[in-house]
């Protein structure tokens, strides 16, 4: 993905970022994760990195072309955690967006949305599909939640 002439990746060592054109590449977020998906927001970049060590998603965003990170799971409702609790099922994140004001991350525990970035959410009530999870397409102000349907 593309923003400001700074390109970002996911790979299986981090996500990756390069200022001119791919020529060369750094890993800006790399401690002990695999990353899964870079989108285009606002500003700046959203990402979603797997942890190998946790077995875990996290999602962070960047505002300033990739120089900073910060990870948008601290502000969600206690009720709900990016993290594996007492050998429950791994949550996982399939999709992080924006639509919008609203940063939108789709788990395996549902949709939550965002006003400020990731500070806050606020679960969105949505059909039951069984800790399938959804894969989220955002156009303007419209988010599109597609249920994963796999296994």
């Amino acid at each position: 993905v593309e923003s400001n002439g700074v390109l970002l990746a996911a790979s299986s060592h981090g996500i990756l970022k390069s200022t001119d054109d791919g020529e060369t590449w750094v890993r800006v977020i790399s401690e002990g994760v695999a990353g899964n998906s870079v989108e285009h927001i606002d500003g700046g970049f959203a990402v979603i990195a797997h942890s190998i060590i946790t077995k875990t998603d996290k999602g962070y965003i960047s505002l300033d072309n990739g120089k900073t990170w910060n990870d948008v799971g601290t502000g969600l409702p206690s009720s709900w955690s990016f993290k594996n609790i007492f050998g429950s099922q791994p949550q996982y994140i399939s999709s992080l967006k924006q639509a919008g004001k609203y940063l939108i991350c789709a788990s395996s525990d549902g949709v939550f949305r965002s006003p400020d970035m990731g500070k806050t959410w606020e679960k969105i009530t949505l059909p039951a599909v069984e800790n399938k999870g959804f894969s989220l397409s955002a156009s303007g102000n419209v988010i599109y939640a597609m249920p994963n349907k796999g296994c």
